[in-house]
């Protein structure tokens, strides 16, 4: 059976993560979180469904004060002899602002205070329609949408005094991809969704586990075949967007002590100490006696040139000493 490609040097048995989809696809029981699955036509395996990101950003991100493929300007409308503001035309479409800002209730409510009341002046009639339209103002103040402003992460409305914004640590999003969508991708779509202005190269995602591991994830890896792996359950590990190169990684080897109680690790730390000091004392006894060694065996050494010497001047044979101490 062929496998499943999660990057360039990273892969799983294909019947290995149809189980592990089934496990997740079966903790949420038939919510927006199952992952769906079909076929190419040329025979690949595709999964699509949504993806949590969490924010992990340290510095601040720039956003768009506006969309620039949407432009905004106002349109005067001629009524009874009088201009009027009322009107939008937004990307060649006229928006009716009565319709689309004060809606059916507003408008018939205007049309019904614009009627005279015999014995009432006209003046009078205009005193109590600004009247009615201030406190309207205020009361659907929070309900206006200003088509100048558009919501950003978490509902922040923001403008140009609000164009960089610091997303809340840990708070999540979501974001629609597919299998065929790898790291580079989901970034730069998650960076369209919010108009961050931001470049995608800044940013990587990071596998974050509960044991405190940290994993940056490569470019080219598929973050929705990740998270199946990962498991279905975000407390035991999450994706966040990160500043590039401002996160080490975290290897398991050194999560496991992160956690720990400052006792715990200090009690570690002296068991360390101690077993080091033995280590250090073994090395000192074995040093001592290679040391005692070499020097036993220098001695002998010297003694049997000594006594060559002598044979050879007995003898009257020259010997070259230096040779055969070499």
């Amino acid at each position: 059976m062929s496998d499943i490609r999660l990057s360039g040097s990273r892969s799983v048995p294909k019947d290995f993560f149809m189980a592990r989809l089934n496990d997740y696809n079966t903790y949420y029981d038939d919510g927006s979180e199952q992952l769906r699955k079909r076929m190419t036509k040329n025979g690949d395996l595709v999964i699509e469904g949504l993806l949590n990101i969490y924010w992990g950003l340290k510095t601040a991100i720039r956003l768009q004060v506006a969309d620039e493929s949407v432009k905004i300007r106002p349109k005067t409308i001629e009524k009874g002899g009088s201009s009027e503001r009322n009107s939008l035309v937004i990307s060649g479409q006229t928006v009716d602002l009565d319709n689309a800002i004060w809606g059916e209730t507003r408008r018939q409510r205007k049309s019904a205070n614009r009627l005279v009341v015999p014995g009432q002046s006209k003046d009078d009639t205009d005193v109590s329609e600004s009247l009615l339209r201030t406190n309207s103002v205020i009361m659907r103040k929070k309900g206006v949408r200003n088509l100048r402003h558009r919501a950003s992460i978490n509902g922040h409305a923001y403008n140009h005094k609000t164009s960089v914004f610091t997303p809340a640590f840990g708070s999540v999003t979501k974001v629609r991809v597919s299998s065929q969508n790898n790291a580079n991708d989901v970034i730069t779509k998650l960076l369209n969704k919010f108009r961050v202005e931001n470049p995608a190269d800044e940013f990587s995602f990071y596998v974050v586990k509960e044991t405190q591991e940290r994993r940056e994830m490569p470019r080219d890896e598929i973050p929705i075949l990740s998270r199946v792996l990962i498991g279905p359950n975000e407390k035991l590990g999450k994706i966040f967007l990160m500043e590039k190169k401002m996160h080490q990684e975290i290897p398991l080897e050194v999560a496991q002590y992160i956690k720990l109680d400052v006792g715990i690790l200090q009690m570690f730390l002296k068991k360390f100490h101690e077993e080091e000091e033995r280590e250090v004392k073994k090395m000192r006894k074995r040093l001592i006696t290679v040391l005692l060694f070499l020097q036993n065996n220098l001695n002998f050494a010297r003694r049997l040139v000594d006594r060559i010497r002598h044979i050879s001047s007995r003898c009257q044979i020259t010997f070259n000493v230096s040779a055969i101490v070499s």
